[in-house]
């Protein structure tokens, strides 16, 4: 069921980007060292498993960092090229029906 007062990161693109380049920065700020998270794991092969999982997961993250960036570079090119009161008429109309 859709709410009626949705966050603004949900219905726009530029707040939900930027949140989401937020999540992903502090993902890869707070990474601690792997070495903290294998002692844990007595199993030679579960530390391997991990070691691999741990690489993919954050090389993944930066991926999503790097793509955001890119998109909410594109976003802000594309706002710019758009007169202000046609996007003020765009939002409008998709305001009124409820988009």
């Amino acid at each position: 069921m859709l709410t009626r007062n949705a966050s603004v990161s949900l219905t726009d693109l530029a707040a939900n980007l930027a949140q989401f380049r937020e999540r992903f920065g502090k993902t890869l700020s707070s990474q601690r060292d792997l070495s903290d998270d294998v002692v844990s794991l007595a199993d030679e092969e579960d530390q391997q498993a991990f070691r691999l999982f741990y690489d993919h997961f954050y090389q993944y993250i930066a991926g999503q960092l790097r793509r955001t960036n890119a998109l909410i570079a594109d976003y802000e090119r594309l706002v710019d090229t758009v007169p202000d009161e046609s996007f003020a008429a765009a939002r409008g109309s998709a305001s009124a029906s409820g988009r």
